[in-house]
């Protein structure tokens, strides 16, 4: 810094400030820590969200686990971390001749595709680019790859990159819906890949083709309950894919040349067909080479499934995690224990009595100008009704340990009932003329799609 400019920002440098390695220390890299650290060391066998590739010998398994990459013997056992530090990987894929692993990963800054080669440990950033770009995958020939990236204006750009820096726009930046999980087809010569466009349940992502030689785009799958995740058989004639059966999330097999389907696995977790995920659905899943077994995630551990007979079986595994870990700063935060005016007041009816409503999840009776708190409890109360015959309010209630069920409270002594109905979360409450019959909307997200009406 020139002397002048110095005196005019307020104040002198010393001659022997190292300006330059101030600079240096201040770069900011994933790998380095920025404050203290705590150590998370142990050892488990189970995971959320495993994302699960073959290798092309057949005989290995890799998989994300908690950030880092792990690869361990198709039937299980040990599994060893091939990625450490502070960096965030996943989504591993391997290369079509088994000596390199793509992935996700964040050890540059930002996420870009890097490969790791397994015999050398090296690691290359094979897509570089200023916007993020996850989800990869391989072209057949091994020399090319797949990814998403995601631009300032929420919108994804697909592109193949070869693995020397160039890439190719296959799908430009129209829309704000995730395009992933791409998966070439030699006999139709086309890319498989699921597009979040739809809305689930009316629809949902959809399955959708990329013409390789013409560049057309054509719908694949598309029905209610939606289709994500395709991933092509070894051979090419089928796909697997996930699609949401009412409540169940399932897995089905799709010939290619016949259109015929068939469920192999029910029972898969949830899924993400309502948040339209940034990474896609599901989890990656994989084919074994012989096209025999799909090999995938669900309920914590991993598994495989016989296509022909439907059998499932667990594979079990022990990984170590070991991740540093920046301490959470805290502070103490003063919590007002006063009155305080509520802005937001919900479910206004009149009942005998007065007008009842919500607010801060208890239930209010405003009488003659005086607010009365009628359940002043630990729960959050919802979505009251009134019954005038029986003068019993009904409505839901919600806690974090026990979950939802429906209530109703007397006008007349306070007492409340709970309801066996079974712990769901509960909305959209009615009666009927007589008050002896119960309707609402029941289960996880019901509240938000009025999908199930049930008495």
């Amino acid at each position: 810094m020139r002397p002048h400019l110095a005196l005019f920002l307020g104040f002198i440098l010393p001659a022997s400030l190292p300006v330059l390695a101030l600079a240096e220390e201040d770069d900011w890299q994933v790998n380095k820590g920025r404050g203290p650290t705590v150590n998370l060391a142990f050892d488990t066998s189970e995971g959320t969200w495993i994302s699960v590739d073959v290798s092309p010998d057949g005989e290995r398994l890799a998989f994300d686990l908690l950030g880092h990459i792990y690869e361990m013997p198709i039937t299980g056992g040990e599994a060893k971390p091939l990625t450490q530090g502070r960096s965030w990987n996943g989504f591993p894929r391997y290369s079509p001749d088994g000596t390199k692993l793509l992935m996700t990963s964040d050890r540059g800054g930002s996420e870009d595709l890097w490969t790791l080669d397994l015999e050398s440990g090296e690691f290359k950033n094979v897509t570089d680019l200023d916007l993020p770009v996850f989800q990869g995958t391989w072209s057949l020939d091994g020399r090319h790859v797949y990814g998403t990236a995601l631009n300032m204006r929420v919108r994804f750009p697909v592109y193949k990159f070869n693995l020397h820096g160039t890439k190719q726009e296959l799908i430009p930046a129209n829309g704000r819906s995730s395009v992933v999980h791409f998966q070439e087809s030699a006999p139709q010569n086309a890319c498989y890949f699921e597009h979040q466009d739809q809305s689930y349940p009316r629809s949902g992502p959809r399955i959708k083709r990329y013409d390789l030689e013409t560049g057309e785009i054509k719908v694949e799958i598309e029905r209610p309950g939606g289709g994500a995740n395709p991933t092509v058989s070894p051979q090419g004639q089928r796909l697997a894919f996930v699609h949401r059966d009412d409540k169940e999330n399932v897995l089905i097999i799709r010939d290619l040349r016949t259109s015929a389907e068939r469920v192999v696995v029910r029972g898969l977790d949830r899924g993400r067909m309502e948040s339209r995920y940034f990474y896609g659905v599901y989890p990656n899943m994989d084919w074994n080479p012989n096209g025999t077994h799909i090999y995938f995630s669900m309920g914590g551990g991993i598994h495989e499934v016989n296509v022909q007979t439907g059998e499932v079986r667990e594979i079990p595994f022990s990984a170590p995690v070991k991740r540093k870990m920046d301490k959470t700063l805290r502070f103490q935060v003063e919590i007002p224990e006063d009155k305080a005016r509520t802005r937001s007041h919900r479910w206004g009816q009149p009942v005998d009595g007065g007008i009842l409503f919500e607010a801060l999840g208890d239930l209010y009776l405003l009488k003659d100008g005086e607010r009365v708190n009628l359940t002043n409890s630990d729960l959050h109360e919802t979505n009251p009704v009134y019954d005038r015959e029986s003068r019993r309010i009904f409505y839901a209630g919600w806690d974090d340990d026990d979950w939802g069920s429906l209530y109703s409270l007397s006008l007349d002594d306070g007492t409340s009932v709970r309801y066996p109905e079974g712990q769901s979360q509960f909305g959209s409450i009615a009666l009927s003329g007589d008050g002896t019959k119960r309707a609402y909307i029941r289960g996880d997200g019901s509240l938000q799609n009025g999908t199930h009406l049930e008495m």
